[in-house]
């Protein structure tokens, strides 16, 4: 909820805290403001609320920092993150501060195996040095492309968005379209309503950027 009064209106003694995800990708892409997470800290800390984050889809290095949250400042009392690599049980992750943790009812409940070994591998690769410096500067190279793209098919987007390699061409039409020309071409893509949203994994190199990119504009040509 963005009308941080309508939310405080809505906080009674039923409430027992806030969740929202930092990367909304349900209804397109959009980054939530540090400023409203800010608020949203504030309103939890003033009413004695929990403020939880859904890391699931923006953790794990995919914004060039571990956690999304982290570019913006604020600390969440409860983070919920989920991995799911081919082959395994997906795994879901529930980190808490010490103080929600000594409130905690009972023990948390036992894990696959293989799915714990993935979640360790993944984590070693993220601390690894230089790696999510090497996330973050092929983030970069996305970005600028798409947005040298945006300014130059305008005719076709009307905004790009995003974070790290998240990102998202807001067309003028539906999506789909583009995301079925992009698959036939081997590029995968997804299609949320007028927005084409790009996830790349967090190895992709930068001529695979390139291509990608290079694809976008012409099936954008294609149409003129």
């Amino acid at each position: 909820m963005d009308d941080h009064a309508a939310l405080q209106a809505e906080i009674d003694a039923r409430t027992a805290g806030i969740l929202i995800a930092p990367v909304r990708t349900r209804a397109g892409l959009e980054v939530v403001p540090g400023e409203l997470l800010v608020r949203l800290r504030e309103t939890a800390d003033e009413y004695g609320l929990i403020l939880a984050f859904d890391e699931s889809f923006c953790g794990f290095g995919r914004s060039g920092m571990p956690w999304a949250h982290e570019w913006t400042g604020v600390t969440p009392d409860l983070m919920i993150a989920t991995y799911a690599p081919v082959g395994t049980p997906p795994l879901i992750a529930l980190v808490v501060t010490q103080r929600v943790a000594r409130g905690a009812i009972g023990l948390p409940p036992l894990v696959d195996r293989a799915a714990l070994l993935a979640g360790h591998v993944l984590m070693d690769a993220l601390s690894a040095p230089g790696f999510l410096e090497r996330v973050q500067n092929r983030s970069w190279r996305l970005e600028d492309r798409l947005a040298a793209l945006f300014y130059k098919r305008r005719d076709v987007f009307t905004a790009v968005s995003g974070l790290g390699l998240m990102q998202g061409l807001t067309c003028l039409g539906e999506a789909e379209p583009m995301r079925a020309m992009l698959a036939e071409r081997g590029f995968l893509t997804r299609a949320t309503e007028s927005v084409l949203e790009l996830f790349p994994p967090l190895t992709v190199e930068e001529s695979d950027i390139d291509a990608a990119v290079s694809c976008i504009d012409q099936i954008c040509a294609r149409r003129d």
